[in-house]
């Protein structure tokens, strides 16, 4: 499920940073992310939270306002430089984290399937929490490539081999 939630959240995203002219949210954190089925479109997720939102008028505009969540703030923005719509890809990896319950500093061993595919989403999260952003991905690139990092249903379910009882 995590994963069809993170497919819904970057076609939000991708919709915003494919405009013309592109919109930079600047304020991705689990708080604006609305999650209720929507039977017209078919998908779960709606963004909120547009209220820092800025359009991203030329392709070598650049904005400096420090503006988000602090936690979710891509360091460009927590340093007051300057920054494009990959500021918002660095808040969906630390969102990913969340989503996931994924640790970036534990490698999961690969030779079962459960930490196989969590090794999969540590890696996608390395790469949304790049330190420089041209390293990043975009929303489009991580939809374009999903069979890499998406988990499939029931990986988990299946993945696990032992339960307590109650």
């Amino acid at each position: 499920i995590a994963s069809e939630l993170f497919t819904d959240i970057l076609q939000v995203i991708d919709r915003l940073h494919t405009r013309a002219p592109p919109i930079v949210h600047r304020n991705i954190n689990p708080q604006n992310i609305l999650v209720k089925y929507d039977e017209s479109t078919g998908s779960f997720v709606k963004l909120g939270g547009f209220g820092l939102a800025v359009e991203h008028r030329d392709v070598d505009e650049t904005h400096t306002q420090c503006a988000g969540v602090d936690a979710y703030m891509a360091p460009e923005v927590k340093r007051g430089r300057r920054y494009n719509q990959k500021c918002d890809m660095y808040s969906l990896g630390v969102l990913v984290q969340d989503l996931f319950n994924v640790d970036v500093n534990q490698v999961y061993k690969t030779d079962d399937k459960l930490n196989a595919n969590y090794e999969k989403i540590r890696k996608l999260v390395l790469r949304l929490l790049n330190n420089v952003s041209f390293g990043r991905p975009s929303a489009h690139d991580l939809l374009v490539r999903r069979q890499e990092w998406a988990l499939p249903y029931g990986a988990v379910r299946t993945g696990i081999t032992h339960t307590m009882d109650a």
